[in-house]
C-alpha cells in the first residue's frame, strides 16, 4: 500500500523529473517490496514448520514446545525484519518531508532517532542471545543529533 502513496505523491509533486526525491522515491518503493516478500517468507517458512511439528507432535504439551522452539529460532529474522521496517518507514517520512518542503528539524530528528534506536536496541537483545554483539548507538546517536543541531 505504502508504494501506491509514494508513487501518487511523487507524480502529484510538480516537475519531480528525475530528480532526487523521485529517485529515493523510487527506491523506496523496491526496498518496500523486497521487504514485503522477506517478510512473507518469513512467516510462510514459519508457519509451515509449526504446522508440521503440530502435526508430528503426539501431545499438546510436545506440540506447544516445538512450537516455541520455532519461534525462538525465528526470532533473529523477525527482529531483523522489524529493524528494517522501522528504518524504512522513517526514510520515507523524510521523502514525505521533502515532497512538502518542510524542513528537517530538531522534533522530527528526535522522533526518527527514536524510532530507528527503539527498533536497534529489540534487534540488539534478539541477536546477543545468539552471541553476536551489536555496538551500543549511543555516541552515534548524538553526533548525529549534534549535527542536526548544529544545521539549524
Amino acid at each position: 500500500m505504502i508504494r501506491y502513496v509514494l508513487l501518487g505523491a511523487c507524480i502529484a509533486f510538480a516537475g519531480c523529473g528525475a530528480s532526487a526525491v523521485e529517485l529515493h522515491a523510487q527506491a523506496a518503493i523496491a526496498t518496500g517490496d523486497v521487504l514485503e516478500v522477506a517478510h512473507g517468507a518469513i512467516r510462510s517458512r514459519r508457519s509451515a514448520e509449526v504446522t508440521r511439528a503440530i502435526e508430528a507432535a503426539p501431545t499438546q504439551e510436545t506440540a506447544r514446545s516445538a512450537r516455541d522452539a520455532i519461534d525462538v529460532r525465528y526470532e533473529p529474522a523477525i527482529a531483523a525484519y522489524e529493524a528494517a521496517r522501522v528504518v524504512h518507514q522513517a526514510w520515507i517520512r523524510l521523502i514525505v518531508l521533502a515532497w512538502d518542503g518542510r524542513p528537517f528539524d530538531v522534533a522530527t530528528a528526535m522522533a526518527l532517532a527514536h524510532d530507528m534506536v527503539r527498533a536497534f536496541h529489540e534487534l540488539r537483545v534478539v541477536v546477543e542471545r545468539l552471541g553476536v554483539e551489536l555496538p551500543d548507538l549511543g555516541a552515534t546517536v548524538n553526533a548525529a543529533m549534534a549535527a542536526v543541531q548544529e544545521g539549524i
